[in-house]
Protein backbone atom coordinates (compact mmCIF):
# COMPACT_ATOMS: atom_id res chain seq x y z
CA UNK A 1 0.00 0.00 0.00
CA UNK A 2 1.07 3.53 -0.47
CA UNK A 3 2.70 5.27 2.32
CA UNK A 4 -0.14 7.70 4.11
CA UNK A 5 2.42 10.34 5.53
CA UNK A 6 1.11 12.79 2.30
CA UNK A 7 -2.70 12.14 2.16
CA UNK A 8 -2.94 12.02 6.28
CA UNK A 9 -0.43 15.16 6.90
CA UNK A 10 -3.16 17.06 4.27
CA UNK A 11 -6.25 15.83 5.95
CA UNK A 12 -5.14 17.13 9.26
CA UNK A 13 -4.30 20.36 8.17
CA UNK A 14 -7.64 21.03 7.98
CA UNK A 15 -9.20 18.71 10.47
CA UNK A 16 -7.05 19.15 13.40
CA UNK A 17 -8.65 18.93 16.32
CA UNK A 18 -8.48 22.55 18.45
CA UNK A 19 -7.05 21.63 22.27
CA UNK A 20 -5.54 24.06 24.21
CA UNK A 21 -2.26 22.02 24.42
CA UNK A 22 -1.73 22.18 20.79
CA UNK A 23 -1.67 26.25 20.60
CA UNK A 24 1.73 26.12 22.26
CA UNK A 25 3.24 24.90 18.46
CA UNK A 26 4.90 28.56 18.05
CA UNK A 27 6.13 28.90 21.95
CA UNK A 28 9.54 27.99 22.94
CA UNK A 29 10.55 24.18 22.58
CA UNK A 30 10.89 24.13 26.45
CA UNK A 31 7.01 25.39 26.99
CA UNK A 32 6.04 23.21 24.30
CA UNK A 33 7.66 20.14 25.78
CA UNK A 34 6.18 21.19 29.18
CA UNK A 35 2.50 21.78 27.77
CA UNK A 36 2.92 18.38 25.98
CA UNK A 37 4.03 15.99 28.61
CA UNK A 38 1.41 17.75 30.83
CA UNK A 39 -1.30 16.91 28.42
CA UNK A 40 -0.67 13.17 27.77
CA UNK A 41 0.20 12.53 31.25
CA UNK A 42 -3.55 13.81 31.94
CA UNK A 43 -5.05 12.27 28.53
CA UNK A 44 -3.59 8.69 29.92
CA UNK A 45 -7.25 6.92 30.56
CA UNK A 46 -9.25 9.70 30.48
CA UNK A 47 -11.61 11.49 28.08
CA UNK A 48 -9.95 14.57 26.29
CA UNK A 49 -13.38 16.05 26.93
CA UNK A 50 -12.59 15.56 30.72
CA UNK A 51 -8.89 17.02 30.73
CA UNK A 52 -9.60 20.35 29.37
CA UNK A 53 -10.76 21.57 31.97
CA UNK A 54 -8.18 20.29 34.33
CA UNK A 55 -5.48 21.10 32.25
CA UNK A 56 -6.51 24.30 31.42
CA UNK A 57 -6.72 25.32 35.56
CA UNK A 58 -3.39 23.18 35.88
CA UNK A 59 -1.47 25.20 33.76
CA UNK A 60 -2.35 28.29 35.25
CA UNK A 61 -1.19 26.85 38.77
CA UNK A 62 1.99 25.45 37.47
CA UNK A 63 2.80 27.46 34.07
CA UNK A 64 6.84 25.87 33.72
CA UNK A 65 8.29 22.66 34.93
CA UNK A 66 10.10 24.76 37.42
CA UNK A 67 6.79 25.56 38.70
CA UNK A 68 5.66 22.16 39.52
CA UNK A 69 8.83 20.88 40.30
CA UNK A 70 9.44 23.84 43.27
CA UNK A 71 5.27 22.84 44.02
CA UNK A 72 4.58 20.44 47.22
CA UNK A 73 3.39 17.22 46.16
CA UNK A 74 0.29 18.13 47.88
CA UNK A 75 -0.30 21.07 46.15
CA UNK A 76 -0.08 19.04 43.09
CA UNK A 77 -2.83 16.37 44.51
CA UNK A 78 -4.49 19.57 45.12
CA UNK A 79 -4.57 20.59 41.61
CA UNK A 80 -5.18 16.95 40.28
CA UNK A 81 -8.32 15.97 42.58
CA UNK A 82 -10.86 14.94 40.70
CA UNK A 83 -9.15 13.29 37.60
CA UNK A 84 -8.15 10.20 39.01
CA UNK A 85 -5.41 7.67 38.90
CA UNK A 86 -3.08 10.08 40.99
CA UNK A 87 -0.16 8.06 40.58
CA UNK A 88 -0.29 10.20 37.12
CA UNK A 89 -0.03 13.34 39.68
CA UNK A 90 3.02 12.04 42.40
CA UNK A 91 5.10 10.40 38.35
CA UNK A 92 4.69 13.88 36.69
CA UNK A 93 5.90 16.09 39.88
CA UNK A 94 8.44 13.82 40.10
CA UNK A 95 9.58 14.16 36.52
CA UNK A 96 9.43 17.55 36.71
CA UNK A 97 11.66 17.94 39.74
CA UNK A 98 14.22 15.95 37.44
CA UNK A 99 14.05 17.72 34.52
CA UNK A 100 14.54 20.77 36.57
CA UNK A 101 17.43 19.31 38.76
CA UNK A 102 19.38 18.37 35.12
CA UNK A 103 18.98 22.30 33.52
CA UNK A 104 15.75 21.19 30.91
CA UNK A 105 14.10 18.52 29.22
CA UNK A 106 15.89 15.59 27.57
CA UNK A 107 15.70 16.24 23.76
CA UNK A 108 15.30 12.85 22.44
CA UNK A 109 12.83 9.98 23.13
CA UNK A 110 15.09 7.66 24.67
CA UNK A 111 16.28 10.38 27.06
CA UNK A 112 12.54 11.41 27.76
CA UNK A 113 11.87 7.66 28.25
CA UNK A 114 14.30 7.52 31.64
CA UNK A 115 12.12 10.51 33.41
CA UNK A 116 9.46 8.89 36.24
CA UNK A 117 6.03 7.61 34.44
CA UNK A 118 7.29 8.67 31.21
CA UNK A 119 6.37 5.21 28.57
CA UNK A 120 7.54 4.99 25.24
CA UNK A 121 4.49 6.65 23.61
CA UNK A 122 4.30 9.90 25.92
CA UNK A 123 8.09 10.03 25.69
CA UNK A 124 7.70 9.38 21.73
CA UNK A 125 4.96 12.14 21.44
CA UNK A 126 6.82 14.62 23.70
CA UNK A 127 10.25 14.47 21.28
CA UNK A 128 8.44 14.31 18.09
CA UNK A 129 5.78 17.50 18.84
CA UNK A 130 8.46 19.42 21.36
CA UNK A 131 12.01 18.78 19.05
CA UNK A 132 10.87 17.57 16.11
CA UNK A 133 12.45 14.27 16.72
CA UNK A 134 11.66 11.38 13.92
CA UNK A 135 10.23 8.91 16.28
CA UNK A 136 6.76 7.58 16.75
CA UNK A 137 4.25 7.68 19.07
CA UNK A 138 2.22 4.70 19.35
CA UNK A 139 -0.63 4.89 21.47
CA UNK A 140 -4.21 2.66 20.93
CA UNK A 141 -5.58 5.04 18.57
CA UNK A 142 -2.33 4.51 16.57
CA UNK A 143 -2.58 1.02 17.06
CA UNK A 144 -5.90 0.69 15.87
CA UNK A 145 -5.87 3.19 12.61
CA UNK A 146 -2.01 1.24 11.52
CA UNK A 147 -3.89 -2.70 12.16
CA UNK A 148 -6.97 -1.48 10.05
CA UNK A 149 -5.35 -0.35 7.66
CA UNK A 150 -2.57 -3.15 6.82
CA UNK A 151 -5.28 -5.87 8.15
CA UNK A 152 -3.60 -7.12 10.89
CA UNK A 153 -4.97 -7.57 14.36
CA UNK A 154 -2.39 -5.56 16.92
CA UNK A 155 -4.19 -7.11 19.75
CA UNK A 156 -1.62 -10.21 19.14
CA UNK A 157 2.12 -9.68 19.56
CA UNK A 158 3.24 -10.31 15.78
CA UNK A 159 0.37 -7.81 14.46
CA UNK A 160 1.39 -5.30 17.20
CA UNK A 161 4.88 -5.40 15.94
CA UNK A 162 4.23 -5.32 12.32
CA UNK A 163 2.01 -2.23 13.16
CA UNK A 164 4.87 -0.79 15.08
CA UNK A 165 7.37 -1.20 12.36
CA UNK A 166 4.84 0.08 9.82
CA UNK A 167 4.16 3.12 11.49
CA UNK A 168 7.94 4.20 11.98
CA UNK A 169 8.33 3.56 8.45
CA UNK A 170 5.71 6.09 7.59
CA UNK A 171 7.52 8.92 9.45
CA UNK A 172 7.72 11.67 7.76
CA UNK A 173 11.21 13.59 8.05
CA UNK A 174 10.76 16.64 9.91
CA UNK A 175 7.11 16.73 10.12
CA UNK A 176 7.07 13.70 12.92
CA UNK A 177 5.26 15.50 15.65
CA UNK A 178 2.20 16.62 13.14
CA UNK A 179 2.35 13.02 11.54
CA UNK A 180 1.75 11.72 15.20
CA UNK A 181 -1.11 13.54 16.07
CA UNK A 182 -2.66 13.53 12.72
CA UNK A 183 -2.74 9.42 13.41
CA UNK A 184 -4.02 10.19 17.11
CA UNK A 185 -6.54 12.50 15.75
CA UNK A 186 -7.80 9.90 12.64
CA UNK A 187 -8.55 7.04 15.40
CA UNK A 188 -9.95 9.41 18.02
CA UNK A 189 -12.79 11.17 15.44
CA UNK A 190 -12.58 8.35 12.32
CA UNK A 191 -11.37 5.54 13.01
CA UNK A 192 -13.08 5.08 16.15
CA UNK A 193 -13.15 1.45 18.04
CA UNK A 194 -16.99 0.96 17.25
CA UNK A 195 -19.07 2.42 14.47
CA UNK A 196 -15.82 3.96 11.96
CA UNK A 197 -16.17 6.54 10.37
CA UNK A 198 -15.08 5.53 7.00
CA UNK A 199 -16.84 7.35 4.43
CA UNK A 200 -14.57 10.47 5.87
CA UNK A 201 -11.32 8.74 6.28
CA UNK A 202 -8.84 10.02 4.12
CA UNK A 203 -6.95 6.88 3.89
CA UNK A 204 -9.77 4.04 3.29
CA UNK A 205 -9.29 3.66 -0.96
CA UNK A 206 -5.83 1.80 0.84
CA UNK A 207 -7.51 0.35 4.06
CA UNK A 208 -7.61 -3.28 3.82
CA UNK A 209 -10.06 -3.33 6.95
CA UNK A 210 -12.48 -1.45 4.96
CA UNK A 211 -12.52 -3.59 2.10
CA UNK A 212 -13.00 -6.39 4.05
CA UNK A 213 -16.41 -5.35 5.16
CA UNK A 214 -16.02 -5.56 9.19
CA UNK A 215 -13.81 -3.07 9.84
CA UNK A 216 -15.05 -3.25 13.77
CA UNK A 217 -13.00 -6.94 13.91
CA UNK A 218 -9.80 -5.09 13.65
CA UNK A 219 -8.73 -5.33 16.64
CA UNK A 220 -10.15 -8.13 18.09
CA UNK A 221 -11.99 -7.75 20.75
CA UNK A 222 -11.22 -10.06 24.15
CA UNK A 223 -13.87 -9.80 26.83
CA UNK A 224 -12.21 -8.69 29.61
CA UNK A 225 -13.78 -10.28 33.21
CA UNK A 226 -15.87 -8.18 35.57
CA UNK A 227 -13.76 -6.38 37.93
CA UNK A 228 -14.68 -7.88 41.58
CA UNK A 229 -16.96 -5.18 43.53
CA UNK A 230 -16.20 -4.47 47.32
CA UNK A 231 -18.38 -3.22 49.65
CA UNK A 232 -17.27 -0.31 51.76
CA UNK A 233 -18.74 2.06 54.12
CA UNK A 234 -18.28 5.80 54.74
CA UNK A 235 -18.72 7.85 57.91
CA UNK A 236 -19.80 11.53 57.74
CA UNK A 237 -19.67 13.14 60.41
CA UNK A 238 -20.72 16.71 60.23
CA UNK A 239 -20.24 19.00 63.35
CA UNK A 240 -21.30 22.76 62.89
CA UNK A 241 -21.44 23.00 59.12
CA UNK A 242 -17.77 21.34 58.72
CA UNK A 243 -17.17 17.66 57.44
CA UNK A 244 -14.65 15.79 59.17
CA UNK A 245 -12.10 14.73 56.26
CA UNK A 246 -9.02 12.22 56.31
CA UNK A 247 -6.39 11.54 54.10
CA UNK A 248 -5.64 8.94 52.75
CA UNK A 249 -2.86 7.11 53.66
CA UNK A 250 -0.27 5.34 50.93
CA UNK A 251 1.20 3.37 49.10
CA UNK A 252 -2.30 2.15 47.77
CA UNK A 253 -5.57 3.54 45.37
CA UNK A 254 -6.40 6.93 46.03
CA UNK A 255 -3.22 7.72 48.14
CA UNK A 256 -2.58 11.18 49.17
CA UNK A 257 -6.42 12.14 48.40
CA UNK A 258 -8.95 13.45 51.19
CA UNK A 259 -12.39 12.73 51.63
CA UNK A 260 -14.68 11.28 54.65
CA UNK A 261 -13.22 8.13 56.26
CA UNK A 262 -14.02 4.73 54.80
CA UNK A 263 -13.44 1.12 54.94
CA UNK A 264 -14.38 -2.15 53.96
CA UNK A 265 -17.34 -3.66 55.20
CA UNK A 266 -17.31 -6.64 57.14
CA UNK A 267 -19.22 -9.70 56.08
CA UNK A 268 -22.82 -9.57 57.49
CA UNK A 269 -21.85 -6.29 59.01
CA UNK A 270 -24.25 -3.84 58.75
CA UNK A 271 -23.20 -0.29 57.07
CA UNK A 272 -24.37 1.65 60.24
CA UNK A 273 -22.38 -0.73 62.28
CA UNK A 274 -19.53 -0.25 60.04
CA UNK A 275 -19.43 3.44 60.02
CA UNK A 276 -18.96 3.47 63.93
CA UNK A 277 -16.24 1.03 63.70
CA UNK A 278 -14.52 2.86 61.39
CA UNK A 279 -14.10 6.39 63.25
CA UNK A 280 -13.46 3.80 66.87
CA UNK A 281 -10.94 1.93 65.37
CA UNK A 282 -8.98 4.85 63.17
CA UNK A 283 -9.20 7.88 65.37
CA UNK A 284 -10.59 6.60 68.78
CA UNK A 285 -14.20 7.93 67.97
CA UNK A 286 -17.31 6.92 70.10
CA UNK A 287 -19.40 7.90 67.12
CA UNK A 288 -23.14 7.21 66.30
CA UNK A 289 -24.86 6.16 63.23
CA UNK A 290 -27.72 8.47 62.72
CA UNK A 291 -29.27 7.44 59.24
CA UNK A 292 -27.87 5.53 55.97
CA UNK A 293 -27.71 7.69 52.78
CA UNK A 294 -27.49 5.00 49.98
CA UNK A 295 -24.68 3.96 48.12
CA UNK A 296 -22.52 5.29 45.53
CA UNK A 297 -19.95 3.73 43.10
CA UNK A 298 -16.76 4.30 41.90
CA UNK A 299 -14.89 2.19 39.29
CA UNK A 300 -10.58 1.92 39.43
CA UNK A 301 -9.38 -0.28 36.19
CA UNK A 302 -9.45 -3.57 38.06
CA UNK A 303 -11.88 -3.09 40.71
CA UNK A 304 -15.02 -1.85 41.81
CA UNK A 305 -16.60 -0.01 45.28
CA UNK A 306 -19.94 0.07 46.25
CA UNK A 307 -19.89 2.68 49.43
CA UNK A 308 -22.58 3.07 51.60
CA UNK A 309 -22.89 6.44 52.74
CA UNK A 310 -24.12 6.56 56.44
CA UNK A 311 -24.23 10.01 58.58
CA UNK A 312 -22.98 9.92 61.84
CA UNK A 313 -22.18 11.86 65.38
CA UNK A 314 -19.83 11.77 68.17
CA UNK A 315 -19.05 14.15 70.92
CA UNK A 316 -15.97 16.04 70.65
CA UNK A 317 -13.28 15.86 68.35
CA UNK A 318 -10.11 12.91 67.41
CA UNK A 319 -7.34 13.46 69.74
CA UNK A 320 -4.26 15.20 67.84
CA UNK A 321 -2.10 12.43 66.46
CA UNK A 322 -4.23 9.71 66.46
CA UNK A 323 -4.93 8.03 63.22
CA UNK A 324 -4.41 9.72 59.82
CA UNK A 325 -4.25 12.98 59.42
CA UNK A 326 -7.88 14.92 59.64
CA UNK A 327 -9.36 18.12 59.06
CA UNK A 328 -12.74 19.33 59.73
CA UNK A 329 -13.60 21.41 57.14
CA UNK A 330 -16.92 23.51 55.61
CA UNK A 331 -17.97 21.56 52.15
CA UNK A 332 -17.00 24.26 49.84
CA UNK A 333 -13.73 25.08 51.44
CA UNK A 334 -12.69 21.34 50.80
CA UNK A 335 -11.36 21.48 47.29
CA UNK A 336 -9.33 24.24 47.88
CA UNK A 337 -7.78 23.10 51.06
CA UNK A 338 -6.80 19.37 50.21
CA UNK A 339 -6.76 17.32 47.11
CA UNK A 340 -10.65 15.85 47.90
CA UNK A 341 -10.82 12.52 45.60
CA UNK A 342 -13.86 12.12 43.33
CA UNK A 343 -15.06 9.05 45.52
CA UNK A 344 -14.95 11.66 48.39
CA UNK A 345 -16.70 14.18 46.43
CA UNK A 346 -19.55 11.57 45.62
CA UNK A 347 -19.53 10.82 48.78
CA UNK A 348 -20.30 14.74 50.00
CA UNK A 349 -22.81 14.82 47.34
CA UNK A 350 -25.21 11.79 48.47
CA UNK A 351 -24.90 12.78 52.25
CA UNK A 352 -25.89 16.24 50.89
CA UNK A 353 -23.08 18.02 51.92
CA UNK A 354 -22.40 19.70 48.87
CA UNK A 355 -24.91 20.13 45.42
CA UNK A 356 -23.99 17.92 43.28
CA UNK A 357 -20.50 18.92 41.43
CA UNK A 358 -21.02 21.82 43.73
CA UNK A 359 -17.45 21.71 45.66
CA UNK A 360 -14.53 23.83 45.16
CA UNK A 361 -15.50 27.37 46.20
CA UNK A 362 -13.09 28.19 49.05
CA UNK A 363 -14.78 28.83 52.46
CA UNK A 364 -13.89 29.36 56.16
CA UNK A 365 -11.74 26.51 57.99
CA UNK A 366 -13.23 25.29 61.34
CA UNK A 367 -10.30 25.54 64.37
CA UNK A 368 -9.43 22.26 65.78
CA UNK A 369 -7.83 20.77 63.12
CA UNK A 370 -5.79 17.51 63.67
CA UNK A 371 -2.45 16.08 62.09
CA UNK A 372 -1.01 18.61 59.99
Amino acid sequence: MPEPADTLLAWYADRARDLPWRAAASVDAEVRAWRTLVSEVMLQQTRVETVIGYYQAFLERFPTVDHLARAPVEEVLRAWAGLGYYDRARHLHAAARAVAARGGFPRTAAGLAELPGLGPYAAGAVASIAWGEDVPAVDGNVRRVAGRLLGVDPAIPTGLRRVEAAVREWLPSGRSGDFNQALMDLGATVCRPRRPRCGACPLAATCVARHSGDPEAIPSRRRRPRPPEEHRVAAVWIVDGAVFLTEREGPGLLAGTWGPPDGPLAPGEAPEAGAERILAEGFGVRARARAGLGAVAHAFTHRRWRVEVVATEAPGEPAVGVGPRWRFLEPRAATAEVALSRLGLKVLEAAGAIAASGAGRPGRIRPGSGRG
